[in-house]
């Protein structure tokens, strides 16, 4: 088993402090997804697992690496279990165990209250 790696680009740590400073439990949320999805990948040989509603392979990107959406991130500030309208999108590389995060947004783009 190898040591799966968590990268970030440089906007999607300006968006999870910019929304940080409104759900209190953000980066702690953000944490607990990233070992969650490290135990998805394990236990799906190596693969993000793409038959759920979670992870949804975004195609036609033209890139070289698969390229997720993730639709169900739970917020804990945010009482509504998965449904917090928090979206991920991050970019896999299998061979050398990356994960490495693109964008994080909110779904309806309006400031949280």
């Amino acid at each position: 088993m190898s040591k799966y790696v968590c990268n970030h680009y440089h906007e999607f740590d300006d968006d999870c402090d910019d929304f940080s400073r409104q759900c209190s439990s953000l980066v702690k949320d953000l944490e607990i997804f990233k070992t969650a999805l490290i135990d998805a990948i394990i236990s799906n040989n190596g693969l993000v697992p793409s038959r759920n509603k979670t992870y949804i392979h975004l195609s036609g990107l033209g890139t070289s690496l698969p390229v997720f959406k993730v639709k169900r991130f739970r917020c804990r500030a945010i009482k509504k279990g998965n449904r917090s309208g928090f979206r991920l999108i991050f970019a896999y590389d299998k061979g050398l165990s990356l994960i490495y995060f693109i964008e994080f947004y909110y779904k309806k783009m309006t400031v949280l209250r």
